[in-house]
């Protein structure tokens, strides 16, 4: 800044009047009435709107103290006579000595210990049975939307035949005061919990079970397939910091690969890769090759005393699981 500019800036000074400078003493120091800077919430400059001790973003937030925890309160310090800081520590969470003492004078002069209802404004617009069911609604169907229940609410003349308009903002508001929020989907098979599966879940364990206690030993095969590609890989991979993770895969993508496979005890006991999906006449062939695999030469065609004569391939289907083939 030149001389010039710094004449002007004094005279503009002089012309406004009484400059009032902030208080920008280091910490610990004494000021010139012997007293320490004031630190902490309050010490600052008051700003319209927010800032330090405002009423803006930054201010401290006022939450109700339950009816239970005011009669709790209540009772420390009138029936066993501990202080109103004291009283406000006993109790979690803890409650400011201010808003004890608001109890207390309250409990004295109009002997009431509940808050009063909210008066004034506009009044609450569902009544307790239309947020139920609305709650109901998300249980019924968890995939739903909030612009899918707005639309369900006004469209409803018998529950909600009050409410004229509603916002997606209150249904989300409703919605989490009764504990319900927005999470990931977990998609589950309609046929996984049907009377039908549970069945035929019961009757393998029982299965199984009596096959467990037989007197004749019995080895147990499971049966399963899986596709894969030779294309996918890893998404996740360690290297140097700076280096790209890599792994080597075909240049282009080539067919789904099925892999039918059997396991027991002793290990795998038979696996058939095949190009594309697994129909009929693939599952046949791998239960001959199965059946060929697990039973000698010598004891083939053999049954026990009492039981049918059944085809290898007829013998290794009832096995109490439904297995449905891709054609």
């Amino acid at each position: 800044m030149t001389v010039n500019a710094a004449k002007h800036v004094c005279q503009e000074l002089d012309h406004a009047g009484p400059v009032q400078f902030l208080n920008m003493e280091a910490p610990g120091q004494v000021n010139e009435q012997g007293q320490l800077p004031a630190r902490g919430r309050g010490g600052g400059v008051r700003v319209r709107g927010g800032g330090i001790g405002g009423r803006g973003r930054g201010a401290r937030r006022h939450h109700a103290v339950p009816d239970e925890i005011r009669a709790t309160i209540i009772d420390h310090v009138i029936n066993h006579g501990l202080t109103m800081a004291e009283a406000g520590r006993r109790v979690q969470p803890n409650v400011p000595r201010s808003t004890v003492s608001s109890i207390i004078q309250t409990f004295r002069r109009e002997n009431r210990i509940g808050r009063q209802p909210c008066t004034g404004g506009r009044g609450k617009l569902l009544n307790e049975q239309q947020e139920q069911e609305i709650c109901n609604m998300v249980m019924a169907n968890n995939a739903i939307i909030l612009r899918q229940i707005r639309a369900a609410i006004l469209q409803d003349n018998a529950i909600f035949q009050n409410i004229n308009s509603i916002s997606n903002s209150t249904i989300d508001q409703i919605l989490k005061k009764h504990q319900m929020t927005m999470k990931q989907i977990y998609r589950v098979p309609f046929e996984r919990n049907s009377d039908r599966v549970k069945e035929l879940r019961y009757q393998y364990v029982h299965r199984i079970m009596a096959l467990e206690g037989n007197e004749t030993h019995h080895i147990l095969v499971f049966v399963d397939e899986a596709g894969f590609n030779l294309a996918k890989g890893r998404r996740r991979g360690c290297n140097i910091i700076g280096h790209r993770a890599t792994a080597d895969v075909p240049g282009q993508r080539g067919g789904n690969i099925t892999m039918c496979a059997a396991i027991s005890v002793n290990g795998v006991a038979t696996h058939i890769p095949s190009l594309g999906p697994y129909n009929t006449q693939k599952l046949l062939i791998f239960l001959d090759r199965l059946h060929f695999d697990m039973i000698p030469e010598n004891e083939r065609g053999l049954v026990a005393m009492g039981t049918p004569a059944l085809d290898p391939c007829q013998a290794n289907l009832q096995t109490g699981v439904s297995f449905t083939p891709k054609i």
